[in-house]
């Protein structure tokens, strides 16, 4: 499970309530309530609405960029692979030092 999958089940969340509260509002119009008022509630809501779906659109357009950055991120990696690999056969580095299996931070018991 991702982080967009976090946010796209938040914004369904907030859109269904808003979609309750709408649905609560046009049930509940009644001849004492001023118009003014129902239309101010009614375009708060429209209001709420269009913020969920701009939220949306705002985490695809990251999650775009997210790719982008790690595609020119494993572009780096690989050129930096490459150059190592051509210092090494090239004699310029020595191999590469064998890693100890033991961590460096773990503790001996004596």
């Amino acid at each position: 499970m991702g982080v967009r999958d976090l946010f796209f089940w938040a914004s369904e969340a907030k859109r269904k309530g808003v979609n309750r509260q709408i649905e609560a509002y046009n049930a509940a119009l009644l001849p004492r309530q001023e118009a003014s008022v129902i239309r101010e509630e009614m375009e708060s809501l429209r209001v709420k609405a269009t913020e969920i779906d701009q939220d949306v659109d705002e985490i695809a357009q990251w999650e775009k960029e997210n790719a982008e950055l790690m595609a020119q991120a494993a572009i780096k990696a690989k050129a930096a692979r490459a150059r190592k690999k051509a210092n090494v056969a090239a004699g310029v580095l020595g191999k590469p030092k064998k890693r100890s299996k033991i961590p460096a931070n773990a503790r001996r018991i004596r």
